[in-house]
């Protein structure tokens, strides 16, 4: 029972990446899904980049994908974190990353001042 259950929400999830995909086309937009991939990196103190591959087990949704941007926390502090956007797929163009501070008092992201 438990492994027909997995195999049908892997297929359901793959049917709704398929008609978020067609309805974008139809309506000639780009089409944004957000999912969160895990909590391990909450779970201690180890930073753990995204990968493609931690997508996989989220039903077909990597074979889907033009493009996917992944969110890493690099580094904690108290007052602002660092994060990088890493685009890890882009079936039209080149892949690359670009580091960001948060400031947590304000909730804005920035570009890192390299120079401090």
């Amino acid at each position: 029972p438990g492994e027909n259950k997995s195999r049908n929400r892997y297929q359901e999830i793959g049917n709704n990446c398929k008609d978020i995909r067609r309805l974008c086309k139809t309506m000639d937009v780009a089409g944004i899904i957000g999912i969160q991939v895990g909590r391990k990196v909450e779970e201690g103190k180890d930073v753990r980049k995204i990968h493609l591959s931690d997508m996989r087990e989220s039903g077909d949704i990597e074979n889907h994908l033009d493009g996917c941007v992944a969110m890493n926390l690099l580094e904690r502090a108290s007052g602002t974190d660092t994060i990088e956007f890493e685009v890890l797929k882009n079936r039209e163009g080149e892949l690359g990353s670009v580091k960001m501070e948060h400031v947590k008092n304000f909730s804005i992201i920035g570009e890192v001042d390299e120079n401090i």
